[in-house]
């Protein structure tokens, strides 16, 4: 995972959502599960983005290949969940995590589109402080949209947003505001304004129920859809919280601590042995396989030696007909 930290002598309120870059579902649970899952693949497991919901599983799949086409993999190891410090005067004022790193190359996967200049800055500039260089690349890859913002940046354009974000963090006067990068702050759970628009949120329901939302000003609609991002992430964190305290053995009235065994599955390796382990005709045992078409493309491409959209383009070219797309998911998105 990948956090920018504050300076642990700043004083929680000193600090404004709106000057930390970072992103507002990467913190969640499924977030963990997909950047665990990129990070598995990079080692040659495919295991934890088997277990992923088929979007998200498509959606790291998808980044997983745009590394392997883009990094500078014969002059460079790729590196997985890097720590990276960066440093002002001689001394670490921030340190965070970066997904990929290959080179001067930076790939950071996140999900949905926001603001990431500042963090993505400050990456850059710890791997340029690292490696003695003037300047990278940021490629932030977007899953659920399959998109991908490239681009450079050098060591002084990195140093002004940093310094000068980091400046605005240290200073008392600025205000804290609540936003959707509330989920990266360690202080969400007991943060004053958070909790403001939680009440608020109480307030607001009684006045919009949720069956009501269909009869209102679309002005309305969108203010409950923002006080709804607010307890999201103060949801998030109270379950994560209360979790990990039932498990370190605190009793907590009306609830209890369950387990869900993981999912059982056959590895990829076994299948054969499955199968004539399992006495089944060979057409009844396939109707319980499931092909990824991305893992397909990649062994396909391994095996005739192609690059990846060679070997995309002789795989629709035979398999058309029979792939099938599942429907069109739609959500809403933030405007900046």
């Amino acid at each position: 995972m990948k956090y920018i930290t504050r300076p642990s002598s700043l004083p929680a309120q000193s600090i404004s959502p709106r000057w930390v870059s970072s992103g507002s579902n990467e913190n969640t649970e499924a977030g963990k599960a997909r950047h665990k899952a990129l990070e598995a693949l990079l080692s040659g497991n495919d295991n934890l983005v088997n277990a992923l919901h088929s979007f998200d599983a498509d959606g790291v799949r998808w980044a997983y290949s745009y590394i392997l086409r883009t990094a500078p993999m014969g002059d460079y190891p790729i590196q997985s969940e890097q720590k990276i410090d960066i440093y002002r005067d001689g001394k670490v004022i921030l340190d965070g995590t970066a997904d990929v790193l290959c080179g001067d190359h930076i790939f950071d996967l996140k999900w949905m589109e926001h603001d990431y200049r500042a963090q993505m800055a400050a990456y850059a500039l710890g791997l340029m402080q690292r490696r003695n260089t003037l300047s990278a690349t940021v490629h932030i890859l977007y899953g659920a949209t399959r998109t991908v913002k490239s681009y450079h940046i050098l060591k002084s354009e990195a140093e002004n947003l940093v310094y000068s974000t980091y400046d605005k963090v240290a200073d008392p006067n600025t205000p804290c505001v609540a936003s959707s990068y509330c989920g990266w702050c360690a202080n969400n759970l007991t943060c004053s304004v958070l909790n403001e628009h939680v009440n608020k949120v109480a307030v607001g329901l009684e006045m919009v129920p949720v069956e009501d939302l269909t009869v209102v000003s679309p002005a309305q609609v969108a203010a409950a859809l923002n006080l709804a991002k607010q307890v999201e992430v103060w949801c998030e964190a109270v379950k994560t919280k209360a979790r990990e305290m039932a498990e370190s053995g605190m009793d907590i009235p009306g609830y209890k601590l369950s387990h869900r065994a993981g999912q059982r599955e056959i590895e990829p390796d076994k299948i054969k042995e499955a199968f004539q382990m399992s006495g089944l005709p060979a057409e009844t045992f396939l109707k319980c396989c499931k092909i990824s078409l991305q893992k397909l493309n990649e062994v396909y491409s391994s095996y005739f030696n192609l690059r990846q959209s060679e070997a995309r383009m002789q795989l629709n070219d035979k398999l058309a007909g029979i792939v099938t797309n599942k429907p069109t998911q739609s959500f809403l998105t933030k405007k900046h």
